[in-house]
C-alpha cells in the first residue's frame, strides 16, 4: 500500500483487489501478488518526462498498465 500512495498510483487496483484477501489468501493471490512486485521491478526506471520540443513547447510522455494486463479474477 506505501508503494501504491507514495510511488506508483498506477498498480491501484490491482492492489486494492489483492487486498480483500488479506484473511485468507490462497496460491493464485501469492501469485498475482508476485505479479504485482515482478512489474514494480521491471518498470523502476521508467518515469514521467517533461522537456521542451524545438517548436517551444512542451512534451509529456507516460506509459501504464494498469488494468493487470487484463486479469480475470473476477473479484
Amino acid at each position: 500500500m506505501y508503494i501504491m500512495i507514495g510511488t506508483c498510483p498506477n498498480i491501484s487496483f490491482a492492489v486494492g483487489c489483492l487486498s480483500h484477501f488479506l484473511i485468507n489468501p490462497g496460491k493464485r493471490h501469492w501469485e498475482q501478488a508476485l505479479r504485482v512486485l515482478n512489474y514494480l521491478r521491471e518498470t523502476r526506471n521508467l518515469v514521467i518526462s517533461y522537456s521542451r520540443n524545438s517548436k517551444g513547447g512542451l512534451t509529456l510522455q507516460g506509459f501504464s498498465d494498469s488494468d493487470w494486463a487484463g486479469e480475470k479474477d473476477g473479484s
